[in-house]
């Protein structure tokens, strides 16, 4: 029961999200979040979220990632991942046998600049030309009848056209027949740069059984006052190898804050006692340099807006997604 109604919650997130950015997008008001990003940092979420889907499906998942590992390039990872997400996960859906290979690849390159190529092609369902002829279009599906079998607002695929118009490409492009699969494919410029350190490169193809889940190091103050959700954002860090230290309110944070070291905090906001603004607040007059992240399911943009302003690093949405968690962890932790 528990579990229905977490994964009710992040349907439900995920339209409000998608409704929210398609308003966005429409009043050109969408911010772009631009920073230096490796492959491994765009592909690792990616692959942690979707490699137990496929192999509930009985697919294979490949990851098919040819960039240089002494390479950062600069561009909004998390808007770049959110199209790889919603392109991945119809590919997944449609696809009843076979294979789902998502490949990424440097085009052109000089000194300073570069091309990423992004393609995921499948050996599902295939589309016709009619059928495609609809498939950008706000709240629509290929097939009406797709919307009762498999679910969906029909704005992931026109949001994701968009996104990729906003951060500077043509556009995704499609490649299908009926019942012979299908390849989306985009390409983005960004800036490139020598990597600040030493990184093992991927496997230039990684089958989802080979798929390792991110391991990292470090002690965590989660301040959360729902018990449900600490059992769930505790499970989740532990199984990624952090420490956790549990706190139900700000005043309760801040007392474990000064008794031991901490390498990053989750912040809840609404909380008894002392919420999350004052405790970060007050944390802060203590170390100004910890992370604190915001767990909230607040989901618009002024309050993501808030957080920063009273000393937050970042922002994380409830029920929390493990591809984002571990987004934000890699950008934090070791």
């Amino acid at each position: 029961m528990l579990q229905k109604t977490h994964q009710s919650a992040k349907i439900l997130l995920t339209i409000l999200n998608d409704i929210l950015d398609f308003s966005k997008i429409e009043a050109g008001k969408l911010s772009l979040e631009p920073h230096w990003f490796r492959g491994r940092d765009l592909v690792r979420p990616l692959a942690d979220l979707f490699a137990p889907l496929a192999q509930k499906k009985g697919l294979r998942l490949k990851l098919a990632i040819h960039l240089d590992s002494q390479r950062e390039f600069y561009a909004d990872a998390g808007r770049v991942r959110q199209v790889l997400m919603n392109l991945l996960s119809n590919a997944i859906k449609f696809t009843s046998t076979g294979e789902v290979v998502l490949t990424i690849e440097q085009q052109a390159s000089s000194t300073d600049q570069t091309r990423l190529y992004f393609s995921i092609a499948d050996t599902g369902m295939g589309l016709t030309a009619e059928q495609q002829s609809r498939l950008f279009q706000p709240f629509s599906q290929a097939d009406s009848s797709i919307t009762r079998k498999h679910g969906g607002t029909g704005l992931g695929l026109v949001i994701s056209q968009r996104l990729v118009k906003v951060l500077g490409g043509e556009g995704i492009h499609l490649e299908s027949a009926l019942d012979q699969g299908a390849v989306f494919s985009f390409s983005l410029p960004c800036r490139v740069r020598k990597a600040t350190a030493e990184e093992t490169p991927l496997s230039p193809a990684l089958s989802s059984s080979l798929v390792e889940k991110p391991r990292f190091t470090g002690k965590i103050l989660l301040v959360e006052d729902n018990e449900i959700n600490q059992l769930v954002a505790q499970t989740q860090l532990e199984k990624l190898g952090l420490v956790v230290v549990l706190a139900s309110d700000g005043q309760q944070a801040l007392t474990e804050f000064k008794q031991q070291p901490f390498d990053l905090v989750l912040m809840d906001i609404q909380m008894p006692v002392m919420d999350g603004y004052q405790a970060t607040q007050a944390i802060r007059q203590i170390n100004p340099d910890i992370p604190i992240v915001a767990l909230t399911a607040a989901a618009m943009v002024e309050d993501k807006n808030k957080a920063l302003a009273v000393g937050m690093n970042d922002h994380l949405a409830k029920p929390l997604d493990a591809s984002a968690l571990i987004s934000c962890l890699a950008q934090y932790l070791q």
